[in-house]
């Protein structure tokens, strides 16, 4: 009796079934490019407030929502999350606190990257 050996052949079919479809090689399959995508890859994930409040006078901040890593949030993400600021001071924006009358929230920037984050008194 012959003793047949398959291990080659097979290892050769395997390999040609595996590049089968997958639109590499000279398979006359196209495959469309993706589309470039419009946004820039952000390098720094998304600030996102400790908390959360579905009602927020206009203008206005809870204190629970500014965390010690806002300074990461660059201007649009700032108004964003919190709406339009109550006031704004050269490149400072200022949002009241809500049960504290007498304090605002300041946050400067330089161009999109904010540069200060601090409680003003007012009045």
């Amino acid at each position: 009796m012959r003793a047949v050996r398959t291990g080659p052949i097979l290892l050769t079919v395997a390999a040609l079934v595996a590049g089968c479809g997958s639109g590499g090689g000279s398979n006359t399959t196209t495959t469309s490019p993706k589309p470039a995508s419009t946004k820039p890859a952000s390098t720094t994930p998304q600030y996102v407030p400790s908390a959360h409040h579905a009602k927020r006078p206009p203008g206005s901040v809870y204190n629970d929502e500014i965390g010690e890593n806002i300074t990461t949030a660059p201007r649009s993400r700032v108004i964003v999350l919190f709406g339009p600021p109550a006031a704004t001071k050269g490149d400072c924006i200022r949002y009241r606190i809500v049960k504290q009358p007498k304090q605002q929230w300041e946050f400067c920037f330089k161009g999109e990257r904010m540069t200060s984050a601090m409680v003003v008194r007012t009045g």
